[in-house]
């Protein structure tokens, strides 16, 4: 009986070796989960504050900004009183945060430490993607039924503003160019804006393809990474020819892109249930080498290269409570 039990420990430690290996080998490794109490409904886009060590979350369907604290990794409390939070940004330098309402179109302003109210900027309906550009110093925000605004966060200004052919959905700007790369769906296209010129300069359209509504930048590389909802498919675009150079096949719903530099890698958050990670291996060759297995419905991400972290949040389903899971990237 003793050589019996011997030989199924043997057997059940052998079997659990491959999968502790293929563990330590995932581009991404789950780290942490974190609760949000009474979170329901959406939760959109989040910001990590690095001065406080704290995550900032949107949530749409909440009406509220969770606060996070990660150094102890647990919940701290919920700043209420927006209007469909869907964008949020912290400006350290000014010690402010500011959030977008889809509800109202406003971006409200907030004290950076107490998180408390301190002003607002009227922009129009659907106030969304929301950008802060440091070597700038202004802040970009995606709004109404086609504009990009910009605010002088030393002011709290809107100061200028450029005209697009639609609502924008994710979009990127360059910190050493003057281009700004727009996701517009209901053009079909991604949309370049010269922030010296004031307006667009060029169309990209998209090869036979629909939704695109993520977006990340490989500045240095001169490459735009677009997600495709319908038939799901990433596209790569070569920023300096203006043209695609590789699609990809990836998972449904699709709503947040990364680009680690460190590393060369892609991380897209897909509301179907998966993080997909790409590798690129140079010359437009990309390889899928992970799918991360998530709940349905968390599409929503951040990735934080100071930190080497990638936070995914997830939302709440029945009596399982909503959560931002944290994945170490390795």
């Amino acid at each position: 009986m003793k050589k019996i039990l011997q030989i199924i420990i043997a057997i059940v430690t052998i079997l659990s070796l491959p999968q502790a290996h293929a563990e330590d080998n995932m581009p991404l490794k789950l780290a942490a989960k974190i609760t949000l109490p009474k979170v329901r409904g959406r939760i959109d886009h989040m910001a990590v504050d690095l001065k406080n060590d704290r995550l900032l979350i949107a949530c749409a369907g909440n009406n509220t900004l969770e606060v996070v604290d990660l150094r102890a990794g647990k919940h701290l409390y919920s700043v209420a009183g927006f209007k469909k939070p869907q964008g949020v940004v912290c400006v350290s330098e000014y010690n402010k945060i500011y959030v977008t309402n889809g509800g109202n179109g406003e971006c409200d302003i907030l004290d950076g430490d107490s998180l408390k109210l301190i002003n607002g900027i009227p922009l129009s309906d659907n106030a969304d993607s929301i950008r802060y550009e440091p070597s700038g110093k202004l802040i970009y925000v995606g709004y109404g039924k086609g504009a990009i605004g910009i605010i002088d966060p030393s002011t709290d200004k809107l100061i200028s503003r450029f005209s697009i052919d639609g609502h924008p959905e994710s979009f990127q700007v360059e910190s050493s160019g003057n281009r700004i790369y727009v996701n517009v769906p209901e053009a079909g296209n991604i949309s370049v804006i010269n922030k010296a010129r004031g307006g667009i300069v060029d169309r990209w359209p998209l090869p036979n393809l629909k939704g695109n509504f993520s977006m990340a930048l490989d500045e240095a590389g001169y490459r735009a990474f677009v997600g495709c909802g319908e038939a799901p498919t990433l596209v790569v675009f070569n920023t300096k020819a203006g043209e695609y150079v590789a699609k990809m096949k990836i998972d449904k719903d699709a709503d947040d892109i990364y680009y680690d530099q460190a590393r060369k890698r892609i991380y897209i958050s897909c509301g179907s249930g998966f993080i997909d990670c790409f590798s690129s291996d140079g010359a437009d060759h990309y390889t899928n080498i992970a799918k991360i297995k998530t709940p349905v419905g968390s599409r929503t991400s951040l990735f934080v290269p100071e930190q080497n972290r990638f936070y995914v949040a997830v939302p709440s389903h029945g009596k399982q409570p909503s959560e931002v899971w944290v994945y170490d990237a390795q």
